[in-house]
């Protein structure tokens, strides 16, 4: 069983999978950016106080959070069947 330090397709692709992990990073910042400067706009449009408008983010972060730790098992089990048969 060969190792991703030994996979020769891995290794080409290298800079590719780089490049998608810093696209996903910086696309998942800027949407909590996005959120929290768009709440207040919210809080007014939807006449609800500015304390539980915050649980908006707190909630998309936590769900955000859960997501990467199971796509990221996902991930690891579809690339060890992948890859390594």
């Amino acid at each position: 069983m060969k190792t991703y330090q030994e996979d020769a397709q891995v290794q080409k692709n290298r800079w590719w999978i780089l490049v998608a992990v810093a696209m996903f990073t910086f696309m998942s910042t800027l949407d909590t950016s996005i959120v929290n400067i768009a709440l207040p706009t919210i809080s007014k449009d939807l006449a609800v106080p500015m304390n539980q408008a915050e649980w908006v983010v707190s909630v998309y972060l936590m769900i955000v959070c859960s997501c990467l730790l199971l796509f990221g098992k996902v991930g690891t089990v579809v690339g060890r069947l992948k890859f390594f048969e």
